[in-house]
């Protein structure tokens, strides 16, 4: 072949399937069977994403009432507090008090969404298994 009118010279072996790792039957029930005891099971990242997502929009919709209602109180606490706060001072105790507060208040409106997508993401992983 001439390869003087060619402006670029391509190996076309690069583009070859290469078959070698292909199987052309399917395994048998007790070969699966060693390898999940071993494994070597294909698992989704994707799957264990979106059924904690949909759980946790589901849990949004159902407690949305709640989480509401603990920032509207939460807000009232802390908001009617404001006076006593310029009137006596923030000092190291009185901040890690707040601080402290604000925290607890923060992680039970929380709690549900943390427990919800805890419980949801192990069971997802775990399904994939069988």
């Amino acid at each position: 072949m001439n390869n003087t009118n060619l402006l670029l010279q391509y190996n076309l072996q690069f583009f070859a399937k290469d078959d070698g790792g292909e199987k052309t039957e399917e395994a048998t029930p007790k070969k699966r069977e060693e390898s999940r005891k071993e494994g070597q099971v294909a698992q989704s990242k994707e799957v264990v994403t979106g059924v904690t997502l949909l759980a946790l929009f589901l849990t949004l919709k159902l407690f949305i009432g709640f989480l509401g209602e603990r920032f509207y109180a939460g807000f009232q606490h802390f908001y009617g507090r404001i006076g006593s706060y310029v009137n006596e001072g923030i000092n190291t105790v009185s901040g890690a008090n707040i601080l402290n507060e604000i925290m607890i208040s923060s992680l039970i409106a929380m709690l549900p969404f943390l427990l919800i997508g805890l419980i949801v993401g192990f069971f997802a992983t775990k399904m994939q298994f069988k």
